[in-house]
């Protein structure tokens, strides 16, 4: 791998480049700079870094932005979103809280997965996005899937997300109620 192919994987920044970029916003405080210039679970690494030297907006905001660079978040994060700081709400857009406030008070969720999976943090509004996501998983890790429902009050969701073109709730599963599974049977076209 060429030096120019290296840049364009690293984001256009060199191992150097980087390190140097993230010196320079750390200790200038720009901490949402210094916890973006990673990539993936990386980011977390670094918000847990500077959790309590941001404010509750920031907080939030970045820890939405950690969230969805993350494939398969796990307890760590969850951890983070437990948190009784003020201002939740930022960890939405603005789009999404108005997208979020016209939701019923009383919401169902959809979850998509396999038998060894946990209940889980990632629910979403449409049930065919959980059933691909039940297939996706069996495909990634040959256990059976199987798709989830529950009821849970809007209250409790930390947030509802859109930027991944997904009708994301973000919600403790401690605040499931009604929770159901059955399986998907994958169709014979579908094997990949």
């Amino acid at each position: 791998m060429d030096e120019n192919e290296l840049r364009e994987l690293m984001g256009g920044l060199t191992p150097e480049e980087r390190a140097a970029q993230s010196s320079i916003a750390f200790e200038s405080g720009d901490y949402r700079r210094y916890v973006l210039l990673m990539h993936g679970r990386d980011r977390l690494v670094r918000f847990r870094e500077v959790e309590d030297r941001v404010d509750d907006s920031i907080y939030w905001s970045l820890l939405a932005e950690v969230y969805v660079s993350i494939e398969r978040p796990g307890g760590e994060i969850f951890d983070l979103l437990r948190s009784t700081r003020p201002q939740r709400e930022l960890f939405m857009t603005e789009d999404e809280r108005q997208a979020f406030a016209a939701l019923p008070e009383v919401l169902t969720l959809w979850r998509g997965d396999t038998r060894r999976d946990e209940p889980g943090w990632a629910w979403t509004l449409e049930q065919e996005q959980a059933e691909w996501f039940a297939r996706q998983r069996e495909r990634t890790y040959g256990d059976a899937a199987r798709v989830r429902t529950a009821t849970a009050a809007k209250k409790d969701a930390v947030g509802y997300l859109t930027r991944r073109d997904e009708a994301e709730i973000v919600i403790d599963p401690d605040c499931l109620h009604d929770v159901r599974e059955r399986p998907i049977v994958m169709a014979p076209f579908e094997v990949s």
